[in-house]
């Protein structure tokens, strides 16, 4: 993995904005003080139980921050050469959208326009960056790209609603990747497809990753599916990062009682041991407990843990925990 940064993600805080306007607003606070960075041709897992803000961090990161998502507070820079352009940047959508970042939403169906042709979705896109293309040739240019994503030429010329689930996800990665953009936020990409079709989408991501040394972003709540594709795994909890480090070392040697409890909750072939879960819910984003916000469920709480939340610090090279507790665990 280069260790080169692309994206660095510094403080932010993006709430999802409810009740009115002035004093009587109240925020959901989706993603609550987030910082990390993206490094050159990784593939960075985020996991978490549904509701924890990993959507809504994938949409910060894409600049897709529209009502009632607001940017509260920090940034999220990207680096193309010299250059170094934030989310706030009226230019961002122009210059970094699809070109340098792109985004695969968890369902086919809401990114295809059902009354438009799949060859039409590839001109829109391109043509909505450059001009004076050469229709014939960018269709060429296009037919070879779906053929070695695994696509039937046929299915340029057919509606979203003629293609099965699997075919619609890959189109969808196809137009994602057609301006070999340097990251790819892929949010659930295995969303409501079958097992056989889930492994064909996971595994075209991986081989597209190695081919473009590009950097990829993968949001599951599946453990299992990080432990075979991402290099670094970032889990997060009510809005927060609990633990960062890389793939291996979080399976091997977490500290995070949360990351704990999720990998041991999960299940082994021949193991009929009964596993460990959590008790109780998340707590809720529009009114979170006072300190580590896991503590409600922590079977290890102290009284240190209901009044101060703990900082994310870094363990050791590259591996970064948010736990008061982390060197008793």
């Amino acid at each position: 993995m280069e260790n080169s940064e692309i994206t660095k993600v510094s403080n932010v805080r993006a709430y999802y904005k409810i009740f009115g306007g002035g004093e009587d607003s109240r925020y959901v606070r989706a993603v609550d003080d987030i910082s990390f960075s993206l490094y050159n041709s990784e593939i960075l897992g985020i996991a978490g139980e549904s509701g924890c803000g990993k959507s809504t961090l994938i949409k910060v990161l894409y600049g897709l921050v529209d009502p009632p998502l607001v940017l509260l507070n920090g940034d999220v820079i990207y680096r193309i050469g010299d250059e170094e352009i934030s989310i706030r940047d009226r230019r961002f959508k122009r210059k970094v959208q699809w070109k340098v970042c792109s985004y695969i939403p968890q369902s086919s169906m809401s990114v295809l326009n059902p009354v438009m042709r799949i060859k039409d979705h590839f001109f829109k896109i391109i043509q909505a960056h450059f001009r004076d293309i050469d229709e014939r040739e960018l269709y060429e240019d296009i037919e070879k790209h779906v053929q070695r994503l695994g696509l039937p030429v046929e299915a340029l010329t057919s509606f979203p609603h003629q293609l099965s689930g699997g075919m619609r996800q890959r189109v969808v990665i196809a137009l994602a990747t057609f301006l070999k953009p340097r990251v790819i936020l892929a949010d659930e990409p295995t969303t409501a497809l079958d097992v056989i079709n889930q492994r064909g989408v996971l595994q075209l991501l991986i081989r597209i990753q190695r081919e473009m040394r590009n950097t990829v972003v993968i949001v599951t709540h599946d453990m299992g599916v990080h432990a075979q594709t991402a290099q670094r795994l970032m889990v997060m909890y009510a809005g927060k990062i609990v633990e960062l480090a890389s793939t291996e070392e979080i399976f091997k040697n977490s500290y995070h009682p949360y990351v704990r409890i999720l990998i041991d909750s999960l299940p082994f072939i021949g193991d009929k041991k009964r596993r460990p879960s959590l008790k109780g819910r998340p707590p809720s984003l529009l009114n979170p407990p006072s300190g580590c916000r896991f503590h409600p469920r922590c079977p290890f709480a102290e009284d240190a843990c209901k009044r101060g939340e703990p900082p994310l610090v870094e363990v050791s090279y590259g591996h970064y925990v948010s736990c008061f507790k982390w060197e008793r665990m």
